[in-house]
């Protein structure tokens, strides 16, 4: 804010008025002996008449006069002169430097998340309670179908289990939260561990996500179809040391010239997979067996990953037939999920071991619009 005060002489900050309303030497010093020669009237001053030539006639000052105003004009010039700087601007630029700087340190110093440390936090966080009630776990079946499915159909779920399995399905309804923390460094852990670049910046929005296979500079709007379920797959894939092979060959494959696709959104798409055969109870027996639903479902998305590789690779696929693949993929998933468990213990033709699955719990351009919600309404 400007002082509205009165100025004496010539002021090196912003004004609020026009510069003529501050005095310049040259005025000041006019001004001064044009008064104090109407005290002394018998006696007329040189300065009176300067003044007098200086504020009120086009003729050019006598020659008598012209050292005191080229002095004066110079005392003015040398006054420093003062760039005013719109404060919208200044603001502007201070906003634009403080996000950047903000982003590049969350992104720079956000320490890797854990899949136990992550799995923990939503516990904390009662997602449970929050989500339950709107989760659909087997699909309805009716007339001969439901009685081949009670006749030949998968075993029922032990009672023990069951809240772990729900658990699973409330992730998938859990939405990223701009303002948790902890959602924010699971992505960064995605993105740093499928590039193995553990120091890289890693702001919260950017066209960089495009690297790794997110569709836009907003990774969360590729999570809607899984929710926080989505990035805790891709986060147990990048730090679990067994899948290493398989996370380095996959992603690869998915950068080439002619088979390139969208890895992360590909992922979701195969954890939507996993979540129908989880629905279909598809998976009960594996975890009746392993006695831990969420460790289960982890090991059979990097099986349905490590399928999707072997078709994708021997196949020649492209993008164009990411649709027709990703169906069969869940077929596969909801008929025969062992088979793909055994298919993850099987060396790969890069002749390496893809040991992601341990009988026993081992883990502690798609279209979003192909996504179903698997939250009932």
């Amino acid at each position: 804010t400007v002082p509205t005060t009165d100025h004496t002489g010539p002021t090196t900050g912003p004004t609020t008025g026009p510069l003529s309303s501050y005095p310049s030497p040259v005025t000041k010093s006019l001004a001064t002996a044009a008064a104090s020669a109407e005290t002394d009237s018998s006696s007329p001053s040189k300065y009176a008449t300067a003044a007098t030539a200086a504020n009120f006639s086009d003729e050019a000052p006598s020659a008598e006069l012209q050292p005191e105003l080229e002095s004066g004009h110079s005392d003015w010039n040398n006054v420093p002169q003062v760039t005013l700087k719109y404060a919208k601007d200044e603001v502007e630029d201070e906003s634009d430097e403080d996000e950047e700087a903000s982003a590049a340190a969350v992104g720079q110093a956000a320490p890797a998340a854990s899949l136990a440390e992550c799995v923990a936090h939503f516990e904390a966080a009662g997602i449970l309670g929050q989500y339950r009630a709107g989760i659909q776990t087997r699909v309805e079946q009716r007339g001969l179908a439901a009685l081949r499915n009670f006749l030949c159909g998968p075993p029922r779920l032990r009672g023990a289990l069951r809240d772990r399995r729900d658990f699973v399905f409330c992730l998938a309804c859990c939405p990223f939260d701009e303002r948790d923390e902890v959602h924010q460094r699971m992505l960064a852990t995605v993105y740093r561990g499928l590039l193995q670049d553990p120091r890289r910046p890693c702001p919260r929005f950017g066209a960089h996500w495009e690297a790794v296979g997110f569709q836009g500079s907003d990774p969360s709007t590729d999570l809607r179809g899984c929710g926080m379920l989505g990035p805790l797959c891709l986060l147990h894939l990048v730090t679990s040391p067994r899948l290493a092979s398989l996370r380095a060959d996959a992603f690869r494959l998915s950068l080439d010239a002619e088979q390139n696709y969208p890895f992360c959104v590909m992922s979701i798409n195969l954890t939507r997979a996993v979540l129908i055969a989880l629905r279909h109870q598809s998976l009960n027996r594996l975890i009746n067996s392993s006695g831990d639903p969420l460790a289960t479902f982890l090991d059979v998305y990097a099986a349905l990953l490590q399928r999707l590789h072997t078709v994708w690779r021997s196949g020649g696929k492209t993008i164009m037939d990411s649709g027709f693949v990703v169906r069969d993929l869940e077929t596969a998933c909801i008929r025969n999920p062992e088979a793909l468990l055994r298919e993850l213990q099987q060396p790969t033709a890069e002749g390496d071991v893809n040991g992601g699955f341990t009988g026993q719990g081992g883990a502690a351009k798609v279209n979003s619009d192909n996504f179903v919600d698997l939250c009932s309404d």
